[in-house]
């Protein structure tokens, strides 16, 4: 599969700086089915350079996310 160096970059960075994932971890990846699959795709694949053992659930999306939601705002 191509890979962008600048989107591996930034999954890299992501996965490691941000989340810390180590060798042996189980990560959980969700997001809804609007999302490019590219993204989830490089996210995967930084989980796997790093000896994790990535899961993707995908959802639909769901309707009124965010303030749309929110009765009381």
């Amino acid at each position: 599969m191509f890979e962008h160096p600048r989107l591996a970059r930034a999954a890299d960075c992501l996965v490691g700086n941000q989340f810390a994932v180590r060798a042996g971890e189980s990560v959980l990846l969700t997001a809804d089915s609007t999302v490019d699959r590219t993204l989830i795709d490089a996210v995967v694949q930084a989980v796997m350079r790093r000896g994790g053992k990535p899961l993707v659930a995908l959802a639909p999306r769901l309707p009124y996310q965010g303030g749309l939601s929110d009765p009381y705002g």
